[in-house]
Order: structure tokens, then sequence, then C-alpha cells
């Protein structure tokens, strides 16, 4: 007579510590890597936005949270890479109305950014050079710290903490050495 193979599975708290650990890693690697999808994407472009217009004090950024902020008028995101391109695209004009942080003197009129596979030109529109260097150098850093801001999004959604949030709210089944169920 054959013997029946019964398999059980488990919730996190019933694990024993080394399979919970393997748990949290399991679940983490899959947030970051095969459960990735549309969301986790809008929540990075959000964030990459949000920080962009709170660098530039866009109207709208100290009322609204990442989720919900309508975007800075007149500028558009295209895209961004947190990982091997490193970049972030956008396009559209940039002037006193949208960006009132930036350093704006009397001879620049506005700022162009143009987008690309490979990130942004910043271009400024001015009657003389005077202040032309620092306007682009505050836009530059302020992309730089866009990408990295999107970066440590990527980061989050495949942490420890994360996947210990993700497993507390989907109550998900086990097998005993931590695997999913």
């Amino acid at each position: 007579m054959p013997t029946e193979h019964i398999t059980y599975s488990f919730k996190f708290d019933e694990l024993s510590d080394e399979a919970k650990t393997v748990a949290v890693e399991t679940v983490a690697g899959k947030l970051s890597g095969d459960w990735w999808d549309s969301a986790d994407i809008e929540c990075v472009s959000e964030a990459v936005v949000y920080h962009l217009a709170e660098a530039f004090k866009s109207p709208g950024w100290d009322t609204f949270g990442e989720g919900d902020f309508p975007g800075i008028a007149g500028v558009t995101l295209d895209g961004w890479d947190v990982d091997r391109g490193s970049y972030v695209a956008v396009s559209g004009r940039l002037d006193r109305d949208n960006a009132p942080a930036l350093p704006w003197v009397e001879s620049i009129d506005c700022v162009r950014l143009e987008s690309s596979a490979y990130g942004t030109s910043v271009g400024v529109e001015a009657d003389e050079a005077e202040g032309v260097d620092d306007m682009q150098d505050a836009v530059r850093d302020a992309l730089n710290e866009a990408l990295i801001t999107g970066r440590r999004v990527v980061e989050y959604i495949g942490s420890e903490e994360n996947a210990r949030e993700w497993i507390d709210n989907h109550e998900p089944d086990f097998h005993a050495n931590g695997r999913l169920f």
C-alpha cells in the first residue's frame, strides 16, 4: 500500500527563527523581482516627481503627498533608470511660476528640459550669461537628488522591512523551511 505524502503549511509566526529569515529573504526577493509590477514603477515615478517638486518648490508640493501630487505644471517625467543607466528623463519648461526656488536672475527667462534615453538636457534661455551656470547646476542637482530618491524607493521595495510588512498584511503560508507554500 502506497504511503500518503502530507504537506503542511505554516504561518510566519509558527516558523523557526531560521525559517523566518528564509521567509523574509524570499519575499524581499520576490518583491524586487518576480512581483515587481506597474504599481512599483508608479511608486518610484511619484517619488521622483515629488522630489523635483520639493526641490523647485513647485505649487502644491507642500500640500500634497507623493501619491496624490498632481505633478509639476509644464514638466513631464518621461522615464528613469535607477540601476545601470542611472538617469531621470524629464521634458518641459521651468519658469518662476513652477520652479520658484531655482536661482532666478533677471536675465534668465526659463529653463528648457529635453529628455533622452540617457537623461535630461538642461538649457537655460537667458539674455546674458549671468546666473546660467548656477541655474544649470541647481537643476542638475535636483535631477540627481531625484534619482537618489528613486533609488531609495527601489531599495525599500526589496527591503527586509517591506517584506515583513507584506507578510503581516497578506499572511501567506510557508513550508517549514521558510519557502512560500
